[in-house]
Parts: C-alpha cells; sequence; structure tokens
C-alpha cells in the first residue's frame, strides 16, 4: 500500500490508492458531499464529515462531481521532502569506559519506506587509574541503511552500518612531579584507527505527517556498536550502548 483513505461516517473504509489528487463522493440519507483532498506517497487520511461541502445527487453522478472537473485522479501530488538534517546529543557506555558523551550531526535521504544515511560524532571519555588518568577523543563517521514504518505522526527507524574513525588517547601520570625529575615524560600521547559495525532503532515524532511539506523532528534513539583498534600486537574489540536525541528538519 503506498497511500491510504479512510471514509467518514459510522462505516469507515480503507482505500489503497496511489499519491495524487482525488475527488471523494459522500452519499448519506438522500444527500450528497463531495471533498478534494491531495495525497502523498505512503501518507494516510482520514475524511470526516467536516472535509465534505454539500452537492446535488445529480452533480455526484457525473465522474468527478461537477461537469468542469476532471476524473477523481487529477494529478500527482506534490513532490515528496527528501532531505533529512538533524543534530543531537548521546551519552554511553562500554566495555573499556564508564561513561562516553557524543555530540552528532546527520544527512539522510528517504525513498518510501528506506533511507540512506550518513553522519558524523565526536566521543569522548575519561577513565582514571591509581597511577594515570586517560583521555580519550574519537571524531567518527557512519554511514547506514534504515528501514522505516509510518503512522500518522510518528515514525520508526531501524538501522544498520558501519563506523569508522580515529581514536587519540592522551595518558597523563598522576606522579609527573616525581617523575619529571627522573628525566621521564608525564604524558604520552597515542593514535589508533577504529571501526566496526553499528545498529540503531529509533523513534520520530514529526511535526507533520504529510511528506510534501518541509516539516521539524525529534528523534529518541538506541544504539549500539562493537568498534575494532589494534592495540600493541593485538586486535582490540570493545562493545557499546548509547541513548540518545537530537533534532531536525525535513526539506
Amino acid at each position: 500500500m503506498i497511500a491510504s483513505i479512510w471514509g467518514a461516517g459510522d462505516r469507515r473504509t480503507a482505500l489503497a490508492v496511489p499519491p495524487g489528487r482525488y475527488v471523494i463522493h459522500r452519499r448519506m440519507s438522500g444527500s450528497g458531499g463531495i471533498a478534494q483532498i491531495a495525497i502523498g506517497q505512503g501518507e494516510e487520511r482520514s475524511l470526516e464529515g467536516a472535509d465534505f461541502t454539500s452537492a446535488s445527487l445529480e452533480a455526484l453522478a457525473r465522474k468527478g462531481g461537477a461537469a468542469d472537473e476532471e476524473p477523481d485522479h487529477v494529478a500527482a501530488a506534490p513532490a515528496g521532502r527528501h532531505h533529512e538534517l538533524s543534530a543531537g546529543f548521546a551519552v554511553g557506555t562500554s566495555s573499556q569506559y564508564g561513561f562516553t558523551q557524543s555530540p552528532h550531526v546527520r544527512y539522510a535521504y528517504s525513498f518510501g519506506r528506506w533511507a540512506l544515511a550518513f553522519g558524523g560524532a565526536l566521543e569522548m571519555a575519561n577513565a582514571e587509574g591509581e597511577i594515570t588518568s586517560e583521555k580519550t577523543v574519537t571524531p567518527m563517521g557512519t554511514v547506514a541503511v534504515e528501514p522505516r514504518w509510518t503512522l500518522g505522526r510518528t515514525l520508526l527507524r531501524v538501522g544498520g552500518g558501519l563506523r569508522a574513525g580515529a581514536i587519540m588517547q592522551t595518558i597523563t601520570r598522576k606522579d609527573a612531579s616525581e617523575i619529571g625529575r627522573a628525566g621521564y615524560p608525564a604524558e604520552s600521547k597515542n593514535t589508533a584507527f577504529v571501526w566496526g559495525p553499528e545498529v540503531y532503532v529509533a523513534l520520530r515524532l514529526l511535526s507533520t505527517r504529510s511528506e510534501s511539506v518541509a516539516g521539524l523532528f525529534l528523534d529518541l534513539e538506541a544504539r549500539g556498536n562493537l568498534s575494532f583498534f589494534q592495540r600493541a600486537d593485538s586486535l582490540e574489540a570493545v562493545p557499546a550502548v548509547f541513548g540518545g536525541i537530537s533534532a531536525g528538519l525535513r526539506f
């Protein structure tokens, strides 16, 4: 089903129709009514009594409702809005760091029930030991494919893809003054390439359910990933989970 229209009154009927503009007829108790609507791909419309204007039964007998009107399917609906841009913030935890925070941005191109998404994030974490203090900053790029399901002004997104970036680690000795006198550096820096798979699920709240107009949205998202990077002679794997919120624009 690429679009649907729900009838008015006590008997409600769902119709699957192509995107376009339609003239809807209604006959009830010897009187008639006409409603004209535009519906986009994947959109649902519910028609009530207030949506109809009065019309004679003779007018309804003519296809389209009146002599100067076109047939029911008269033209293509306005083009859908395929571009999405959003920004947000997430917090999470991993097997290596107890707390990680991550501002992020995201662009997506939607086509029907699917979307292709590209994003960027900056993950920041700290770890305290008895002798050292560790700080990491990890810029990441992501790409994902996601199926989508829309119900009114709510959209469910489920995605999966890959992420890659560079983890930059700074380790500072807490006994810096002591080892400094012995000629040892108090701080060391390391960089490693990091990559891995990622999956997520998100609930989107839309300001408008019509895909033919620009609109704002709010995403509530949960995601999990697995990061691989080389440490010394071994390949490390670090699982992590995140929860976040973002706001964006469909245009």
